[in-house]
This record gives structure tokens, C-alpha cells and sequence, in this order.
């Protein structure tokens, strides 16, 4: 009895060193962690804090050309419509500002761009808010002050302040990313050698105590190894086949499950090869098939692992087993609903982009290019229509569905045909896609889904004969107008993605697309083609568009923006690629 207490008692003290002092190494490892990954959070919030404010400079400039883009219209055209764009901006402009110079208020040399900013601002505001005034008492007086270029002039000296204090703050963001990298690499250099010392002294410490363990106990540690009894009630608990050798290969062990995929019992397998027993008649797709005593065949998938004894000699192998027939059932099922899926794919891909005869446009030439950003069965996403109207009418569509697949493409044929049937019901742009939008939000409350795809449209309604044009849009990038001579013309046309919210307004601008002049609607799979944060962008588009010459067909410019902006972009196009453009014959 003294013996064992002795025995315990120092089994017991080289368990408390074993276990003590990892766990002392530890708990300093975990605090050294801590504080590095406080120190990082730190960074990277600092990283954030920077992307918020470029994110808010983005909303104010585009809060200021919104209201540049209003009242130009109103000037140009009269209609006082055209204000409404200018007085939603009005009313966030200040709170965008405040929130803005809030943000940079760490910052000396931003703050003090932002309060140049806002003094400029003003200034143009009241320029500009002036020229308004003027306009509804004296038109023409209003309008040879704006043809100066004195409220442009002073937008585009905002724009430039814009540019810089952008310019900083990204400048600011790569120091602070590249100083929380630099930490996360001193983080991880300086955690590795501590680990490595420490593993170092640990696998001093703990050999020593292990050792002292294992001559203390190494009878029973012996005795373990040739528990059958033990062995036995773990094989017998396994849920898989698992088969036991000796060193010679032969069967000393099987479980129930064994017996059963196997078709021998333990009595009728003991002694016998493995071979004989555990009858492995071919590979099929990485897995093997099992030839059953009874001639069956049953697909399983297998691992050996070899048993050593306590001087590392193999005394015997296990091998483990188990049927997987009823995974690869789901497996061929679900090879099949694939199959079903991308004929079905394919087929709704045919009906999105399909157009009619050219001899039915009445005398407009129109073509369309689609790029998908990947040769897959994934549908939806971009897609363009072209349909006739009363009185020869012809209604030109291009759009972008957020999501993939086969519900996306469904979405996107659900709108598609649903327009046709609004525009052939009362073709006017802004009703439809105004019903258009009510119908999607609709739709999705009575299914119960949750507002998490919309979609992005231009809509034009053309006459042939007389050039007519009435354009609306959802989200989409400006239109553009290509003349015989000249720079390409922005379509000042915008409104909220459909099926975000039903009371999204809508409105349409009536122009005439003269003879020789192109017009361009394009997704922003064009737009946002580039490298990185270099994005091509409507400036982009436009220049690739004006570097065509006067007498390159409209398909001859199409692929050649198309071209442009591939290249731009490396090379492939990161997302689907919609183009239309048409002009009167």
C-alpha cells in the first residue's frame, strides 16, 4: 500500500508539472495575442473610419451634381420637373457636409478642405440659386448668364477640391492598411519565434516528465495495449465496417457491420486472408467497389491504418469501411437535376437576349451585344428586349437583375414579359416602369420573400419616322447620344433600382435622335470594367465611343467599346456585358 501512495504521489506531481507549466507558457502566449489583436482591431478600424469617409465625400459630391444636374435641366429645358432631382438634393447637402467634416475632425488639413469646400460651395449655390431666380423673371437673360460657365466653372473647381480630398484619403487608407499589415506581419514573426522557443522548452520539460510517467506506469501501459476485451467493445460500437490483421494479413477481428457488407461472419473470416475476405473489385471515381461474398457488388469507401506495438513494429493492419450506395444516388440525383437545370438555362438564356426581324423596326437598325463574365449554366443578370409598338413604335429595353441562376433569370423574365405587356397597354416610359416597380414590390411581399433583388433599366420608346424619343431609367448608367460630329451626350435620365420600394417615381425626357446620330445603352458591366479601383467608368465609355469615326457603323462601334473596355479591364470582363445601339436609317 505504501508503494502505491508513493507511486501516486509522484504520479500526481509529474502530472501538475506536465499540465502546469504548458498552461503557465499559455496563458502569457494568449495575453501577447490580446494585445496584438487589440493593437490590429485598432488599425483596421482606423482603415474603416477612412473608407466611411471617402464613402460620404462620394454621397455629398454626388448630393452637389445631382443638384448641378436639376437645375441645368430646368434652365435648358423649363420644366420645372426637372427642379425636383436639384430639391431632394437641397435638403441633404447640409446634414452631408456636417456629417463629412464630423468625420475628418481628427484631421487639421481635411477639416480645413472641408471648410474651403463648403465656402465654395455656397458660393455656387447662391451663383446658382440666383441664375434660378433670374430664370423665371427674365428666361433669356438666365440663359445667356449660364451659357458663361461661370456655375460650371465653379463646380469644377469643386469637383478638383473633391478630387484632392479624396486623393488624401485614399492616400491615408494605404498608409493605414500598409501600417496594419506591416503590424500583422510583426504579429505573426514575433508569435512564431515565441512559439518556436516555447515548443522548444516545452518539448524539454514535457520529454523529461513523459519520460518519468512512462517508467512509472509502463506495466499498465503494456497491459492497455492487449486489452481485447476493450478492443473488442470498440469495434463492436463502430458504426462503419472495420476489419482487423495481423501482421501477416489475416483476418483476427471483424465487426457486425463488416459481417454485413461483407457477407462473411467472424467465425467464417478468422484466419483467412484479408484479400479473400475484404474483396476489392475495382476503382469507380476515386471510391472502390466491394464484391460481397454472395457475388453482389456494393460501392464503399475505404482507409487502412496499421497497428504498432509499443516498441513501433506493425503488428497488424485496420481497415475501415463503409457502404456509400446511397451517396451516390444523391450524388447521380443531383447530377441530374444539373443536367435538367442548364437545359432549362439554356433555353431562358435564348428567350432573354432573342430580338425581332430587322425589316419590322420600321426603318431603325439596332444591335445588341451580350458578354457573359463566365461560360456557365448561371443565368439572369444582364439582358435587353426589342419590341414594336402601336403606331410603329419601337421600344428598346436593357437591363440588370441582381443575382444568378435559374430564380434570377425567372425574376428576369418575369419583368421582361410584364413590361411588354404595360408598354402595349399604354406606352409611356415612366407609367411603366413606375407599374413595372409596384408590380416587383408586390410580387415579393404577397411570396413573402424579403426585398433582396432589384432591377436595373433603361427604357427607350422610339418613333422611326419622326426620331421621337422618350427615355426613362431605374439605376442605370446614362444613355449616351453619339453625333455625326462632336463629343458624346450624357441623357441626364436616373431613378431607384425597381423592386426596392413602391414609391419610387419615375420620369421620362422627350429628345429627337437625328439622322447620323447613334444612340448608346450600355450595363454597368461595361462601366465598372478595369483593374482594381480604375474603373472605366461613363468617361470611359464615352471616350472609347468618340474615338470611332463618323462613318463606322453602329455595329463597328459596339464591338469596338466592347474591345476597349475588355482590354481595360485585363482582359475579361468581371461581370455580364449588355450593349444596344440604334439609329434611324
Amino acid at each position: 500500500m505504501a508503494i502505491l501512495t508513493k507511486s501516486g504521489s509522484r504520479f500526481q506531481r509529474s502530472l501538475v508539472q506536465v499540465i502546469g507549466f504548458p498552461t503557465i507558457v499559455l496563458i502569457v502566449l494568449a495575453g501577447i495575442l490580446v494585445v496584438q489583436i487589440l493593437n490590429l482591431l485598432s488599425l483596421a478600424n482606423w482603415v474603416d473610419h477612412t473608407d466611411r469617409v471617402i464613402a460620404q465625400a462620394t454621397l455629398t459630391q454626388k448630393l452637389m451634381l445631382d443638384q448641378q444636374t436639376g437645375r441645368r435641366g430646368y434652365l435648358i429645358g423649363g420644366e420645372a420637373k426637372f427642379l425636383e432631382l436639384s430639391r431632394s438634393a437641397d435638403v441633404q447637402i447640409g446634414p452631408a457636409f456636417d456629417n463629412l467634416a464630423h468625420l475628418v475632425s481628427e484631421n487639421p488639413q481635411q477639416s480645413q478642405r472641408i471648410v474651403s469646400l463648403r465656402k465654395d460651395y455656397d458660393h455656387w449655390n447662391r451663383t446658382s440659386q440666383g441664375n434660378i431666380a433670374l430664370y423665371d423673371s427674365d428666361a433669356s437673360q438666365a440663359r445667356a448668364f449660364f451659357n458663361r460657365g461661370t456655375g460650371k466653372a465653379l463646380m469644377d473647381g469643386l469637383r478638383a477640391q473633391f478630387r484632392i480630398f479624396q486623393a488624401t484619403e485614399e492616400s491615408l487608407r494605404a498608409s493605414r492598411q500598409q501600417e496594419a499589415q506591416s503590424a500583422t506581419r510583426r504579429t505573426l514573426i514575433g508569435l512564431g519565434v515565441l512559439a518556436i522557443v516555447t515548443g522548444m522548452l516545452l518539448g524539454i520539460v514535457l520529454g523529461r516528465q513523459l519520460r518519468r510517467v512512462a517508467a512509472d506506469y509502463e506495466g499498465a501501459l503494456k497491459s492497455s495495449y492487449q486489452d481485447a476485451a476493450l478492443l473488442s467493445a470498440t469495434l463492436q460500437s463502430i458504426a462503419e465496417g472495420v476489419l482487423v490483421t495481423d501482421a501477416a494479413g489475416r483476418i483476427t477481428d471483424m465487426n457486425p457491420v463488416a459481417e454485413g457488407l461483407t457477407g462473411w461472419t467472424l467465425a467464417q473470416a478468422r484466419g483467412r486472408s484479408s484479400e479473400e475476405v475484404f474483396a476489392i473489385q475495382e476503382e469507380l471515381a476515386g471510391n472502390a467497389i466491394l464484391r460481397r461474398r454472395g457475388g453482389e457488388v456494393v460501392p464503399i469507401e475505404n482507409s487502412v491504418s496499421p497497428i504498432r506495438d509499443e516498441t513501433g513494429v506493425m503488428a497488424g493492419t485496420v481497415l475501415v469501411f463503409r457502404d456509400i450506395s446511397e451517396r451516390q444516388k444523391i450524388e447521380q440525383e443531383r447530377a441530374a437535376a444539373y443536367e435538367r437545370e442548364h437545359a432549362i438555362a439554356e433555353s431562358l438564356q435564348h428567350s432573354l437576349l432573342s430580338r425581332p426581324p430587322s425589316e419590322s423596326l420600321g426603318g431603325l437598325t439596332v444591335e445588341t451585344f451580350y458578354r457573359p463574365a463566365r461560360a456557365e449554366a448561371q443565368v439572369g443578370g444582364d439582358f435587353y428586349d426589342i419590341f414594336v409598338l402601336e403606331a410603329g413604335k419601337i421600344a428598346l429595353v436593357v437591363g440588370d437583375i441582381s443575382g444568378k441562376g435559374l430564380q434570377a433569370a425567372s425574376r428576369t423574365a418575369e419583368a421582361k414579359y410584364t413590361l411588354r405587356a404595360y408598354l402595349r397597354e399604354y406606352s409611356h416610359a415612366a407609367v411603366a416602369l413606375s407599374r413595372l416597380n409596384a408590380f416587383l414590390c408586390e410580387a415579393q411581399m404577397l411570396s413573402g420573400e424579403q426585398p433582396e433583388y432589384f432591377l436595373c433599366l433603361t427604357l427607350a420608346i422610339i418613333s422611326p419616322l419622326t426620331g421621337q424619343i422618350e427615355i426613362a431609367a431605374a439605376g442605370m448608367e446614362p444613355p449616351l447620344l453619339l453625333p455625326a460630329a462632336g463629343e458624346p451626350i450624357e441623357i441626364p435620365v436616373s431613378g431607384l433600382p425597381m423592386g426596392i420600394t413602391p414609391k419610387a417615381e419615375y420620369e421620362a425626357l422627350r429628345l429627337t435622335l437625328d439622322r447620323g446620330t447613334r444612340l448608346l445603352i450600355a450595363t454597368d458591366g461595361i462601366t465598372e470594367a478595369g483593374k482594381g479601383e480604375k474603373l472605366l467608368g461613363n468617361i470611359g465609355l464615352s471616350r472609347l465611343a468618340a474615338q470611332m469615326p463618323a462613318s463606322a457603323t453602329i455595329q463597328e462601334i459596339g464591338g469596338a467599346v466592347l474591345e476597349g473596355a475588355r482590354s481595360y479591364s485585363g482582359g475579361h470582363f468581371r461581370d455580364d456585358v449588355c450593349l444596344l445601339l440604334a439609329e434611324r436609317a
